[in-house]
């Protein structure tokens, strides 16, 4: 008899035998489509192989530059080689600010398209042509896309800057709707993003993406911006000599004399 062997990590995480002669092809058909839909409804959580994945910064951002692109020149997408390479070095919408050579990206690409994160384009042309796979693995909807794009090519950012960023590939009503997002992709049962402590200073805590691990918390301390005053009297210490500001702290009448104490570090010649 005549075995359909079907592999699926969905159901029973174990290998299953469906006589073929035994079934119609409808009733083939709706199996099929119940694999699907459960093997789309697990990719919601993200598998195991996607959260045992740390990418590099060159990976990551090679990432997010293919679902920028996709989103906001859709007609330019998939990109080449030296596309993305120039997206990647790209000065606007960018931090940090990188100077990839086209080699480097190549071996974050080979990485990647081994993690499964990245294909090669089928359609075809002149050149290769590179496409992510997040939508298909992950089962990202274009709201979410735009959150973690934005993510992944300018690092943690508040709700506030999510919203106005990621205007060009997404656009949200309001803060809520960018909350909400980032709601559900926090509570995924692997989660892709984390909310950072809130920074002294700061009244608003800031968002990360997990996709090259728990972020490193740095501790910068916030310093206030100086006083009015404060700046007026730099200004115009820029604008006096420097011998006539050293000359205050000593008596004119030394001057006239020739003289200066002896653990002066000013010489004659300063007031020449």
């Amino acid at each position: 008899m005549l075995y359909l062997y079907q592999y699926s990590d969905t159901l029973l995480h174990c290998q299953t035998r469906i006589p073929v002669d035994m079934y119609t092809p409808k009733i083939l058909c709706i199996l099929i489509h119940m694999l699907i839909y459960f093997q789309i409804k697990d990719q919601r959580s993200w598998g195991v192989n996607y959260m045992d994945t740390c990418l590099n910064e060159i990976e990551v951002r090679i990432l997010g530059c293919l679902i920028e692109k996709e989103l906001t020149t859709p007609e330019y997408y998939p990109l080449s080689l030296n596309a993305l390479t120039n997206a990647c070095n790209q000065k606007s919408n960018r931090d940090p600010i990188l100077s990839l050579e086209e080699e480097q990206v190549v071996r974050a690409l080979d990485t990647l398209r081994f993690k499964q994160f990245v294909v090669v384009s089928a359609n075809g042309g002149r050149v290769p042509k590179y496409r992510h796979l997040l939508a298909e693995k992950i089962g990202l909807v274009p709201a979410e896309l735009a959150v973690v794009c934005e993510l992944l090519v300018r690092g943690p950012q508040t709700v506030g800057e999510l919203r106005t960023r990621s205007e060009r590939m997404q656009s949200f009503p309001d803060l809520a709707s960018v909350e909400d997002v980032l709601r559900e992709l926090m509570e995924r049962e692997q989660p892709l993003i984390t909310q950072l402590a809130r920074q002294p200073g700061r009244k608003e805590s800031r968002y990360a993406h997990l996709f090259a691990g728990e972020p490193e918390l740095t501790t910068n301390t916030f310093s206030a911006p100086p006083e009015s005053s404060r700046l007026r009297v730099m200004a115009e210490n820029e604008r006096i000599p420097c011998w006539s500001r050293r000359s205050q702290f000593y008596d004119p009448r030394w001057l006239n004399y020739g003289v200066l104490p002896r653990n002066s570090r000013l010489s004659l010649s300063n007031f020449n």
